[in-house]
């Protein structure tokens, strides 16, 4: 008996726990336009790597900001896209995950670690 009122708590914990991320991706899907099940996706991926997934909403923000700023013709941004070969007239009309995986991709075909570094702050 004590052991099924433990496996209960545990139980019970574990729900808590996934209705709370679970809460957490649709609000922050509501946030970003991400989709709650990229965002599913990308959590894991972001545990994985050692951060988190308030950090990727972090990253998405400066994405966004980014791409509005090239769009403004602030050179900074202009630049930045630039340097990756990219231009804010093919990313502000895309879909949120379709901009992330541009630029990801876009990162990922820099030829060396250092020109990723430089690149993505």
């Amino acid at each position: 008996m004590g052991a099924g009122l433990a496996l209960g708590a545990i139980g019970a914990a574990s729900l808590k726990s996934f209705a709370g991320a679970g809460d957490q991706i649709q609000k922050m899907a509501i946030r970003t336009g991400f989709s709650t099940e990229s965002l599913s996706e990308l959590r894991v991926a972001a545990e994985l790597s050692g951060t988190s997934l308030d950090g990727f909403e972090n990253a998405a923000r400066r994405m966004f900001r980014t791409i509005s700023d090239a769009e403004r013709d602030m050179m900074t941004a202009v630049d930045a896209l630039g340097a990756l070969g990219l231009t804010s007239a093919e990313l502000i009309n895309l879909h949120p995950e379709e901009a992330f995986h541009k630029i990801a991709f876009a990162l990922a075909d820099l030829e060396t670690h250092a020109m990723k570094s430089a690149k993505a702050s």
